[in-house]
């Protein structure tokens, strides 16, 4: 499963934010970003968004370990079946289908993606924050950076 996040918003950063070259995250920005409203919704949605997307994916896989079928698409379909309506996550069950990717080693993944046009660090400070926040322990969480300025 994916998840993507798009941190633009209508405010404009401080100008010393929009033209420092910023080679890291200064301490002033993070602070700066972490007291925006709209920052702080965005990213408690987002750990509500993952909480129940990987429920649906731990449950998705109980049920494709105890499934005689070897298919991933009748494993879905088995699945959706089973579950109650109000249950049902038309995202998770088109994810599910296909090749399986989503399933490592018996464990579910999920990618989260984190982007801003209007500043990059942006995205970095949110990776760490969404990172930092008080996850299960049994799930393994990691952040991994890519840079559009090393590709050109």
């Amino acid at each position: 499963m994916v998840l993507i996040y798009d941190l633009q918003d209508k405010a404009r950063q401080s100008r010393h934010i929009r033209v420092s070259p910023l080679e890291g995250v200064s301490i002033s920005a993070m602070m700066g970003l972490r007291k925006e409203p709209h920052y702080i919704s965005i990213l408690q949605a987002a750990e509500e968004e993952i909480r129940n997307a990987m429920e649906s994916l731990i449950k998705a896989n109980e049920f494709r370990k105890r499934s005689p079928s070897t298919s991933s698409g009748e494993v879905v379909a088995e699945w959706a079946e089973g579950l109650g309506e109000e249950d049902t996550d038309e995202v998770v069950l088109q994810d599910l289908e296909g090749e399986n990717s989503y399933f490592e080693m018996d464990m579910p993944i999920m990618r989260v993606g984190c982007s801003c046009l209007t500043g990059c660090y942006k995205s970095v400070v949110f990776a760490e924050d969404l990172a930092n926040r008080p996850w299960p322990k049994e799930w393994v969480v990691t952040v991994e950076y890519f840079s559009i300025f090393n590709s050109v």
